[in-house]
Formats: C-alpha cells, structure tokens, sequence
C-alpha cells in the first residue's frame, strides 16, 4: 500500500511539474562538446572564422579558446557544465614494467622526513594496497580539503618514501594507474562525468605522467 502511496504522489508531483513548466536537465552535443544545461537554456556554437549565424542566446560568453566560442544564457542556474571530447594520447601498455612478487618493504620516514606527518595514512594504504603502481611501488593519496588531493609513492623493494619531491604535481581530481606500469594518469576523475569528454570549468587539466628513474616525469600532450 505504502509502495503503491509513493507512485501515486511522484505521478502527481511530475504532472505538476509539466503544468507549470518546471525546466528539467538535458545534455546538448554540439560537436566536440557537450554541455549540460536546463532544457530551456539558448545556446550559440560558434566556430571561429566561418559565417557568423544569427544568434538565439543571451551571448554570454560560456567556452572560448582559439577555434571555438560558445555563448548562452548564464544565470548561474541554467548551465551545469561544459566537457570536450578528450583522447588519452598515451596508453599505460606503452610503459609495461614486471610487477615484483617478493616481500614487500615497509615505508622508510627517515627518507622524507615531511611524510612523517602522515605517518598513519601511509603506513595502513601500503599494507591495504600492497604494489599498484610502476612495477614495485605503492601509490598511497588523501584529501587535503575541498577538491584537493596528496599522495606519496612508496618505493616496497627499499622503503623509500617519494612526498616532498612531488609537491609541484597539480592534483586534484583522483588519478588511475596499475601495478604493470609506470604510467599515471592525473586528475583522471575530470573524464568521469561523461565518458570519453573532460570537463572545460577546472583550472587543472588531465595529464599523462611516467615515473622513471624515481622522478615523475610530464608525457607530451
């Protein structure tokens, strides 16, 4: 009865709804974007240096680089976000690495003296996780606040703890990795919303980093 009680009131509360034109979320494609918005939101795909179109929108300026501006009506409601079509350029296969099977050595904080502060979080996330990254380390991250993120590598054959030295690597969005390879990809959780596209509203970027010789190492976009 209670089940049957609740479908009736959410069929009441859509008809509601549709009689008073309450606007719903969509997701406009217009080429190499996509863009979320409510479903009454004017939106002009303009690509720079072709005939201009007669406008529809308020023209408020939404995405502009070099080939593309996108204007619309910006009142910081109706538009919910804009994402381009992203392409990874590097494959982890491309950095393959044998993943070590022996015992595993437990972090060393007379290596980074700085790491000492998060002694818990790495000490537990090495014995969680085990190897998951570049053959034989152990990727361990927390937060650090509102959209942001740390990590440390940890080198399991000596103990060697990497933290300090990877203070200038933007991340704020997760990142992927895996234990055959040296490859780590950075902010990878900008391509989660939609599949295969990155979000254009974060300052940060996605990015392709190789760990070699023990120091992170930016792959060619």
């Amino acid at each position: 009865m209670k089940i049957r009680f609740l479908h009736l009131l959410f069929i009441v509360i859509c008809s509601v709804s549709n009689a008073f034109g309450m606007q719903k979320d969509t997701t406009y494609k217009l080429g190499d974007f996509l863009i979320d918005a409510t479903d009454t939101t004017k939106i002009d795909f303009i690509i720079k240096k072709t005939p201009d179109k007669k406008r529809v929108s308020k023209g408020d300026t939404l995405y502009d680089s070099e080939k593309y501006l996108i204007l619309g009506d910006d009142d910081k409601t109706s538009i919910l976000g804009i994402f381009k079509k992203y392409k990874l350029k590097h494959n982890f296969s491309e950095f393959p690495t044998a993943v070590y099977k022996g015992k595993l050595a437990p972090p060393d904080f007379r290596t980074d003296s700085k790491a000492k502060l998060f002694r818990t979080q790495i000490k537990e996330q090495c014995k969680e996780k085990g190897v998951n990254f570049a053959g034989h380390y152990t990727i361990v991250k927390w937060g650090c606040g509102s959209d942001c993120q740390t990590i440390a590598i940890v080198d399991r054959l000596y103990g060697r703890i990497f933290y300090s030295s990877l203070n200038n690597i933007d991340l704020s969005y997760g990142i992927e990795c895996r234990a055959d390879s040296r490859m780590l990809v950075l902010n990878s959780g900008l391509l989660e919303t939609h599949k295969g596209y990155v979000s254009c509203s974060r300052v940060v970027t996605v990015e392709n980093i190789e760990w070699i010789n023990a120091k992170a190492r930016r792959l060619p976009e």
